[in-house]
């Protein structure tokens, strides 16, 4: 930023001859790199740029071009902004997207830190989350409840979890939105399978709220927010997955997460369907721990 380009801003923008700015104004050249986004804008749901000059905001549009899945990367990798501008205003770069916008300072290259700063500090954050044991299966066995002159039938569910949380912890999700001021969202994928033993093969809907519960590293239970109800049917056909989301205050150490199905099961007879069943041995919920560690 100054009187005149550099010789790198002059190259770039494809000038060999001097670039000054005329009496009472100088010159602003800055490039940008499209980097890899979080969530893939979706048609009506596109991040909107504006340089900001004083007073004055332009738009800047179609930044970058689209995020192609097939090159994961932008069509168009880098941008370069040059314009001129009143000596000594103010220059900033605002970005605003699912109600939250930040602001670059592009005379110090500094963000401006105020709340739409601070509440995405998430999506700058790095955490790796690990699950351990690999897997689990919880088991329980179940009989049903028929009416008079229906003879009883029994079983066992194998309910398996295989939990991975690839994505860490991150402030905001299309599906939760922004988490609460101080905490982020935890995304376990759960890799479900239900299984039965015995003659009956029931229906199970989990009520997955009621299910799984989190234990923070400092002691405090965290009901989970997601999923409200699943069936057994949806994730066997592969219809649904079984993905379990907490709020959490994102704090560096172990945390742990068990499950105990809740839900409703039925049984179909041959003439009566919907026959209600009831699990009737003890419950043994699994747990698994959880290392959250922060990538620096």
């Amino acid at each position: 930023m100054g009187e005149s380009l550099s010789d790198i801003s002059m190259a770039q923008v494809g000038r060999d001859t001097p670039v000054r700015a005329p009496q009472g104004y100088e010159l602003a050249a800055f490039t940008l790199k499209g980097g890899r986004p979080t969530f893939i804008e979706t048609p009506g749901n596109e991040a909107s740029v504006h340089l900001r000059i004083g007073d004055r905001r332009i738009e800047v549009p179609n930044l970058f071009n689209t995020f192609s899945t097939m090159t994961d990367a932008y069509l168009t990798p880098w941008e370069m902004l040059c314009f001129c501008l009143p000596s000594g205003s103010d220059v900033a770069l605002e970005i605003a997207d699912a109600g939250k916008s930040i602001t670059l300072d592009l005379r110090t290259g500094v963000p401006v830190e105020d709340d739409g700063w601070m509440s995405t500090t998430g999506f700058r954050e790095r955490w790796q989350v690990t699950c351990a044991p690999v897997d689990g299966v919880f088991t329980r066995a179940f009989v049903t409840l028929p009416p008079a002159g229906l003879e009883a039938e029994g079983g066992e569910m194998l309910f398996g979890l295989r939990p991975t949380a690839p994505d860490g912890l991150r402030p905001w999700t299309p599906a939760q939105g922004w988490a609460r001021e101080g905490q982020q969202w935890l995304t376990v994928a759960m890799d479900a399978r239900v299984s039965w033993k015995g003659r009956t093969e029931p229906t199970f809907t989990l009520q997955g709220t009621q299910s799984f519960v989190l234990l923070e590293p400092g002691g405090e239970q965290v009901p989970a927010t997601q999923p409200e109800l699943i069936s057994a049917d949806q994730i066997n056909a592969g219809q649904a997955e079984l993905v379990v989301v907490w709020p959490v205050s994102g704090q560096e150490g172990v945390s742990s997460f068990s499950f105990d199905p809740v839900g409703e099961l039925r049984v179909d007879y041959a003439d009566t369907p919907g026959v209600p069943a009831e699990f009737t041995s003890p419950a043994e919920p699994l747990e698994f721990m959880l290392t959250m560690t922060p990538q620096r």
